[in-house]
């Protein structure tokens, strides 16, 4: 949980959000139990978060679908770009 709440994000929330995307809105109930059927992240989420402010680690949520689209896409960019290779 140290690991994955740090550097797993959800996104969105909605039920159409939730619907279209097969519950990928729930990444960190995903990484924390993946053997839990999706149907219950949604009432998992509000538990995950509590606890995770009561151990002083983090809950991160990226917004909604579209803002969740825009940064994978510049993360993606970003990680497409060769690295720049200094001449000594």
């Amino acid at each position: 949980a140290e690991h994955q709440l740090p550097t797993t994000a959800d996104f969105g929330r909605t039920r159409l959000t939730t619907f279209f995307t097969g519950a990928l809105d729930h990444q960190v109930e995903h990484h924390l139990f993946p053997r839990i059927c999706h149907i219950h992240y949604a009432k998992l989420a509000p538990i995950v978060a509590s606890c995770a402010r009561e151990h002083g680690l983090p809950y991160l949520h990226s917004g909604g679908f579209l803002a969740a689209l825009a940064s994978h896409t510049r993360t993606l960019r970003a990680l497409g770009r060769p690295l720049s290779v200094a001449v000594a």
